[in-house]
């Protein structure tokens, strides 16, 4: 069975909200406006609330406070707010999906500090997309929980792993399955009919320098999740990288051409954010956990 026939049993067990649907209608239509998407986020309110929380947190560092949703798509722009109704959409979505052998808060902590790293990265650059970059590493290694609900006793073999968990993983993964749980990830989210632009980065976060488009997005996912193993693992296999660098491919940081120095300001920020951002993306993590 292959990625998209694992991913398939999942898309028909979780699926997004139809209010992504509108939001992708509305902004299909040349002539929407700011209110027409706002009345159609207003239909879900707890992705109105999730999207507030979002716009009026030190990521976007407004000078005041964002009480609408027009307002908010007004400051942010649509494109912008596309993405984090994907990343709200779909984390929402995901958590309720049963799964064994994996750590789920451990695993939405690692996540999450992955998407604060790789915008932190691009802001660096002063460059647009941050929003895109955060939802790529939400969602980055969603091909786990792919695995480890449709193949439980396999994927619990793999998160097993020690030593150099990473490149040790995924070769056996390969061995295993004939793909990767980053091959699994792109394929659910392909079937989500996210962008390219999203999936791609997903897909190759582990193999940048192979993506046919959107490889610098893909090496900015890859050196964040490098960042990530080191301070927010989600796997035992994860906890001792080798030596005392972030494990990250050489390849990936010549596509990005990032210096060591930036892969550490970018975990210092995403560590910051991290608490932050888990209470914006799960509703009452902070009193949960």
């Amino acid at each position: 069975m292959g990625p998209e026939e694992l991913a398939a049993q999942v898309s028909h067990l979780v699926s997004l909200p139809e209010v992504c649907l509108r939001v992708e209608d509305i902004l299909r239509d040349e002539r929407a406006t700011a209110e027409d998407l706002a009345e159609a986020i207003l239909t879900d309110p707890g992705l109105t609330a999730r999207l507030l929380r979002m716009v009026n947190s030190a990521f976007y560092g407004l000078s005041r406070r964002v009480e609408t949703v027009s307002h908010a798509v007004t400051l942010v722009g649509f494109e912008e707010i596309r993405c984090l109704v994907w990343a709200s959409a779909a984390t929402e979505a995901l958590r309720g999906l049963p799964v064994e052998g994996l750590d789920v808060d451990a695993f939405w902590r690692h996540c999450v500090f992955c998407g604060n790293a790789a915008s932190a990265l691009l802001g660096r650059r002063n460059r647009r997309g941050r929003e895109a970059d955060l939802v790529a590493g939400l969602l980055h290694d969603v091909g786990w929980l792919v695995l480890c609900h449709q193949v439980p006793d396999r994927a619990a073999s793999l998160l097993g792993i020690s030593g150099d968990g990473q490149g040790k993983r995924l070769i056996r993964e390969r061995e295993l399955f004939g793909f990767t749980h980053a091959q699994a990830g792109g394929a659910l989210l392909r079937l989500w009919k996210l962008p390219e632009s999203l999936w791609m980065p997903v897909e190759f976060h582990h193999e940048p320098w192979a993506a046919p488009d959107h490889a610098e997005r893909a090496a900015r996912l890859h050196l964040a999740n490098a960042t990530a193993v080191v301070h927010e693992p989600f796997a035992p296999g994860d906890a001792d990288p080798p030596g005392d660098d972030y494990p990250a491919d050489p390849r990936a940081l010549e596509i990005w051409e990032a210096a060591p120095a930036e892969l550490e300001e970018a975990a210092h920020q995403a560590g910051e954010r991290l608490l932050e951002t888990m209470e914006i993306v799960f509703s009452g993590y902070a009193t949960a956990y």
